[in-house]
C-alpha cells in the first residue's frame, strides 16, 4: 500500500484528537461533576472500600501551600484559565469552550490535604480536578504575556488578536468547606507515632489520571 495513503488518514486522526480531545475530556469531567452533585453525601466513618462516594467537610493542607499566579495568594490548590473571545467558527488550533471562547492557557495545581467532618478525617490525594466556583475578571492584552510567563506555559498565537480576554481563578483555601468525590481505600496513618501496636488505619481518597479526585462546592448535608 502506498505510504501516503496510510499517512493521510493517520494525520487526520491525530488532528481530530488534538482538536476535539480536550473538548471530550472537559465534557466527560462535566458529566462526572453533575453525577457527583447528585450523590448523597456519606459520613467519613461510613465509607466503604473502593465504593464511589462523596464526602463533605473542612479541608486542611498536608504540606506546603502553593501560590496562585494571578493573585499570589497562598492556597492548597488553584486553577487559572485564560480565554479569548474569537468566534467559534474561525479556523484555529485552539480548544474552544462551550461558550465559544478560545482557551489560550490554563494551569492547575493542588497539594494533598485532609478533609474532616463530624465523624472522622480522610486524606485526599491527587491528581485532582477543581470544580469549585471560579472568579472571572477581564484581562488586558498587555498583561497576558506577563501572566503567561508566571504560569510557566506557552499559549499559541498572539493574545493581541483578541479584543477581549478574561482570566479565571479558582482557589482551594485552608478552612474551606467543600465536597470531594472518589474511591476510598484504607491505609495505615504514616503520621502516627510508631509503637508496639499497629498504626491506626485512615481513609484515603486517591485519584488516578483517568479519574481525578473531584473537588466541588458543598451541596448536600451528611446523611
Amino acid at each position: 500500500m502506498d505510504p501516503i495513503l496510510i499517512f493521510v488518514p493517520a494525520a487526520a486522526v491525530l488532528t481530530l484528537v488534538g482538536v476535539y480531545g480536550p473538548r471530550w475530556q472537559r465534557a466527560y469531567a462535566r458529566r462526572r461533576e453533575r453525577a457527583l452533585k447528585g450523590m448523597k453525601t456519606t459520613a467519613i466513618a461510613a465509607l466503604k472500600l473502593d465504593q464511589p462516594a462523596k464526602i463533605t467537610g473542612v479541608v486542611s493542607p498536608r504540606g506546603d501551600l502553593v501560590a496562585s499566579p494571578v493573585s499570589g495568594r497562598p492556597c492548597i490548590g488553584f486553577k487559572v484559565v485564560i480565554e479569548g473571545n474569537e468566534p467559534v467558527f474561525t479556523p484555529s488550533n485552539y480548544d474552544v469552550t462551550p461558550e465559544g471562547r478560545h482557551l489560550l492557557a490554563q494551569r492547575e495545581a493542588c497539594g494533598d490535604f485532609t478533609l474532616t467532618d463530624g465523624t472522622g478525617t480522610a486524606v485526599i490525594e491527587g491528581p485532582y480536578r477543581l470544580g469549585l466556583e471560579p472568579v472571572w475578571a477581564d484581562l488586558a492584552p498587555s498583561a497576558f504575556a506577563r501572566l503567561q510567563e508566571k504560569m510557566g506555559s506557552a499559549a499559541p498565537g498572539d493574545a493581541l488578536r483578541y479584543t477581549r480576554l478574561r482570566v479565571q481563578e479558582t482557589l482551594l483555601m485552608p478552612g474551606d468547606r467543600v465536597s470531594v468525590g472518589g474511591r476510598p481505600v484504607m491505609e495505615a496513618d504514616p503520621t502516627a507515632r510508631a509503637s508496639y501496636r499497629e498504626r491506626p488505619m485512615v481513609n484515603h481518597i486517591r485519584g488516578i489520571a483517568q479519574e481525578p479526585v473531584l473537588i466541588i462546592d458543598e451541596e448536600n448535608p451528611v446523611t
